[in-house]
């Protein structure tokens, strides 16, 4: 890896990317490496090597549910939206492998000022998971107060209380 690392950084990134992809080929689950690739891959502006390591990524560990939300990510930064959709449908129908989707595709959503589809993600994981209910809960008062809303928000703590009234981070 840091021998990767060193020839894309000092001008010779067609070593470093055939290292990378032979360290790749001996150790598919060592995640670093893809990151690696994918950054230099980003900041050179070749956005189709970039997909092209985040599908590498997410073929080679299929339990990983970081790979899909980063491919995902990058789709949306790409304005691609199928794209984007059908990445995420791979996590959310297939909830035995990935059991915290909706949590983690919600909290995608959130972090792309998604407000809709991510308080659908918190409400329909909610729902799906009854005992992890609060988990789900604060995530969605935290949609609210992103977006302004603290009425909404503190009907969304009284529920929390109303389940765990010791529960500090509502209280406060």
């Amino acid at each position: 890896m840091a021998w990767t690392q060193v020839m894309l950084v000092d001008g010779h990134a067609q070593q470093g990317e055939e290292l990378a992809a032979r360290f790749i080929e001996t150790n598919k689950t060592y995640l670093p490496i893809y990151d690696l690739l994918y950054r230099h891959d980003i900041q050179s502006s070749r956005f189709d090597a970039a997909e092209k390591i985040l599908k590498t990524r997410s073929a080679n560990n299929p339990k990983d549910p970081g790979a899909v939300l980063e491919l995902a990510a990058f789709y949306a930064a790409r304005k691609r939206e199928d794209d984007m959709t059908a990445a995420l449908k791979r996590l959310l129908d297939d909830p035995k492998t990935f059991p915290k989707a909706n949590l983690q595709v919600g909290d995608l959503y959130l972090r792309l000022q998604r407000w809709d589809e991510a308080l659908q993600q918190y409400n329909d994981g909610a729902r799906a998971n009854p005992k992890d209910k609060v988990v789900y809960l604060k995530r969605v008062a935290d949609v609210w107060l992103a977006q302004g809303k603290g009425e909404q928000a503190d009907h969304v703590v009284d529920e929390i209380l109303a389940q765990q009234p010791g529960d500090e981070a509502a209280k406060g």
